[in-house]
């Protein structure tokens, strides 16, 4: 049986059946790591501000200085890392 040619399908909460879109090319997008909108890698709006690699290596400048804000604290939880902006 080749399974390279069965979709898949996804069963919510309530009972109904959803295909999910297919994945991004990694390559060509980033994703915030706090409010989670993908933005394309030659566009300027996302930073690197601590020592964390992969996929939470990027955020917006904004959204890192509401979640330090919120925390009381420039240290990233994750890597342990002062947060810097750039």
């Amino acid at each position: 049986m080749d399974f390279e040619s069965f979709e898949e399908i996804r069963l919510s909460a309530d009972g109904s059946k959803s295909i999910p879109p297919p994945p991004p090319s990694s390559s060509s997008l980033r994703l915030c790591r706090i409010c989670h909108e993908e933005e394309e890698q030659d566009t300027t709006t996302m930073e690197t501000p601590c020592a964390c690699s992969g996929t939470l290596k990027f955020a917006h400048r904004g959204c890192v200085q509401r979640w330090c804000d919120r925390k009381g604290s420039t240290i990233c939880e994750i890597c342990l890392k002062v947060r810097t902006l750039k």
